[in-house]
């Protein structure tokens, strides 16, 4: 589902954003608080994220060769 964010009426600055996308941003939003008030630095849990993602996209690589 996608949701047009209200402003100008003209195409080039209405602004689509998915609900997905939403979700997506507060849960690093609320990632970033609670690590934030656990002492665990922006840097950290940004390396944490790349690793992540990292480990992620070396999964699927590996899955299209089998």
């Amino acid at each position: 589902m996608t949701e047009i964010v209200p402003g100008d009426e003209s195409e080039e600055s209405s602004v689509e954003i998915t609900i997905e996308e939403v979700i997506e941003t507060l849960k690093k939003v609320k990632a970033d608080k609670v690590a934030e008030h656990e002492g665990i630095t922006t840097e950290i849990l940004e390396n944490i994220r790349m690793e992540g993602i990292e480990l992620f996209m070396n999964i699927m690589k590996s899955e299209e060769n089998t």
